[in-house]
């Protein structure tokens, strides 16, 4: 296969048990003898760390990975992360006062918490912007998580309107003298009711910390504006090689095409399948004719295949199945078919 060209980004997405990450790997292992590399997961199912055997208590910070664990003969290495959506937080508060995170907001910035796709893309800008890297590698959440993925810049568009971060502030200071103005707008809403129907169910602690969990959070209004215009640099080409990684089954490779018409609003039409898992078929000149009839056979399916996907896309490049047993193996053996 023809070497794909680098990019400040690449992304690489797809459905599950197609082996997204393993190819991501295999790609930070082939640039790294040459560029800057930084590979960032935000698959909560964290494949990367087993891959790479990463340490648990670091989950959230950026280490390095030697090309020698790969049994690659390079001084040359490449940095990880995998992402902690709770330490990007954190990272974010350092120049405010230092201050526990109260039970909700812990909730939020938890795995399954809601605010996962929007933090990630914080983290990604922070690392784009820093200029340390000349390629950053995005292993993204399989399935419909990507489409999450693709859609939270529209979540901090919803999330942190004017309106609403004025009337969370408010609300949360009971010492703000309340105008008539303001109070209509409750009444309007509706707020002021379900707050106090909330405190009857709840208790006032709740609610308390739940107000001050949204406080918390609208003090990075500037931090969050900002990853809104990630979905500009997502879509520019020139600046993103995208990534969708299949194999060679009918249903993967059906899933494949589903995620992408599902995500076509948020990419590019300039968009690369990688076919993991494929055959090479090569045909012993000692074959007996029944074996060359059945090999020839699977050859037209896996072809057949292929041409399937050449009617959606027009980069297609071939993996062909590797059947090491390690880890760090199987992907110095495809990153070779970079």
């Amino acid at each position: 296969m023809d070497n794909l060209t680098s990019c400040p980004l690449e992304i690489f997405s797809g459905t599950g048990g197609v082996g997204k990450t393993t190819l991501a790997t295999s790609r930070a292992v082939f640039l790294a003898p040459t560029k800057k590399v930084l590979l960032i997961t935000i698959d909560p199912a964290k494949r990367l760390k087993q891959i790479l055997e990463l340490d648990d208590n670091k989950t959230g910070t950026v280490e390095q990975v030697n090309l020698s664990n790969f049994e690659i003969e390079s001084n040359s290495h490449f940095d990880v992360l995998l992402m902690h959506t709770l330490t990007t937080f954190k990272n974010l508060r350092k120049s405010k006062e230092k201050k526990e995170l109260n039970v909700i907001l812990r909730q939020l910035l938890g795995t399954y918490g809601g605010l996962n796709e929007i933090m990630s893309i914080i983290e990604l800008n922070h690392h784009l912007e820093s200029g340390r890297y000349d390629t950053i590698i995005l292993d993204t959440p399989p399935g419909k998580n990507f489409i999450d993925f693709l859609k939270a810049s529209h979540k901090i568009q919803a999330f942190f309107k004017p309106q609403f971060i004025k009337i969370i502030s408010q609300l949360k200071d009971h010492s703000t003298k309340r105008s008539p103005r303001f109070l209509k707008q409750l009444l309007q809403s509706g707020i002021e009711s379900l707050i106090k129907y909330l405190q009857k169910i709840t208790g006032e602690e709740f609610i308390e910390n739940f107000l001050t969990a949204l406080s918390d959070i609208y003090e990075f209004t500037p931090e969050f504006q900002k990853a809104m215009q990630f979905q500009q640099t997502l879509a520019n080409s020139s600046q993103v090689n995208w990534y969708l990684v299949t194999s060679v089954d009918q249903g993967k490779i059906d899933d494949a095409i589903k995620l992408y018409n599902s995500s076509a609003n948020f990419l590019p039409k300039d968009h690369s399948v990688l076919i993991n898992k494929s055959i090479d078929f090569i045909i012993p000149a000692e074959c007996d004719e029944k074996t060359t009839t059945l090999i020839k056979s699977l050859q037209h399916r896996q072809n057949q295949l292929f041409e399937n996907l050449g009617t959606h896309f027009s980069s297609i490049h071939a993996f062909t199945e590797v059947l090491e047993s390690e880890p760090q193996k199987h992907v110095t053996s495809l990153a070779k078919q970079w």
